[in-house]
């Protein structure tokens, strides 16, 4: 995310980068190609934008480093409304996968909903993700 600040004589980014050490190769492959498939697929999500990100892996590391989005988290009404036809409903098997309101800020200049949580996003059948949102939606994350 790029700003000018309240003074008017900087103009300030900020990133946000995490580091994911897996226990194996073949699981930090699983998370790189999710990731490859989200830069793909970033478009597809309605309403639910996904800020831009760089990403690699060496070995059993994987890493990616996004735009932070400065805003408020989402509200149970707009996730139940929003989240749900965008993610949970979705006709394509590769979604978000964590449905927990602070994953999902409204960012302060756009007024733009963001998920931030780049990592947990895979191929999910439709029943998998019914399973996940009501046990997430019932716990009242």
């Amino acid at each position: 995310m790029t700003y000018i600040n309240n003074n008017k004589n900087m103009i300030v980014t900020l990133t946000l980068k995490k580091e994911i050490e897996c226990i194996n190769v073949d699981m930090a492959e699983h998370i790189y190609e999710s990731l490859s498939e989200l830069k793909d697929k970033k478009e597809t999500f309605g309403q639910v934008h996904i800020p831009n990100f760089t990403y690699g892996r060496d070995k059993n590391i994987v890493w990616y480093e996004c735009d932070y989005i400065k805003g408020r988290i989402i509200e149970r009404v707009d996730l139940e409304k929003i989240v749900w036809n965008e993610c949970v409903l979705r006709e394509d098997t590769f979604t978000l996968t964590n449905y927990g309101c602070p994953n999902y800020i409204w960012c302060n200049d756009s007024h733009k909903l963001y998920y931030i949580d780049l990592d947990d996003c895979r191929h999910a059948s439709y029943d998998e993700r019914m399973l996940k949102w009501n046990k997430e939606i019932k716990a009242g994350k």
